[in-house]
């Protein structure tokens, strides 16, 4: 009897393959008597796609929570501003528009306020740092693990 050179489990004759481990037989001398079988000396963890132990807890889901709200609210007061001025100052129709370019004219909306309004918007970029804030605590929350 013919046994693989990988796991060492018997009846491998004529396979391309052990089917016990996937070790690929064609280029072996298959001894008639187990001589080797590879054995790891430390032990491979197999990484799994999910795995519980790492998986969120309820504080990461709850931060994550917290800041969604925050950048919620942020993100609506930040975009109805800036809309309603864009409106006012050239017309709704390109305020409309607008909703295309949204990620944009939020990320541009305090250079896009103080160019139509001409005063520095403090208050505004207040609003404005507040909703990026809220989104870096919820990429943090999404980092928070459980004990590994």
């Amino acid at each position: 009897m013919k046994y693989c050179p990988g796991c060492g489990k018997a009846g491998v004759e004529g396979l391309k393959f052990c089917p016990h481990c996937g070790q690929r037989l064609t280029g072996f001398d298959l001894e008639e008597k187990q001589r080797y079988v590879h054995q790891p000396e430390v032990p491979v963890k197999e990484r799994k796609w999910f795995d519980r132990r790492r998986a969120r807890t309820g504080v990461s889901r709850f931060v994550q929570l917290i800041g969604f709200i925050i950048w919620l609210g942020c993100g609506l007061a930040t975009c109805v501003l800036i809309f309603g001025l864009i409106a006012d100052a050239v017309g709704t129709w390109l305020a409309v528009i607008g909703f295309i370019f949204f990620p944009a004219l939020f990320g541009l909306a305090p250079l896009i306020y103080w160019i139509i309004t001409g005063t520095f918007p403090l208050l505004y970029l207040i609003l404005w740092l507040a909703g990026w804030g809220a989104m870096l605590i919820v990429l943090l929350g999404s980092r928070i693990t459980g004990e590994e």
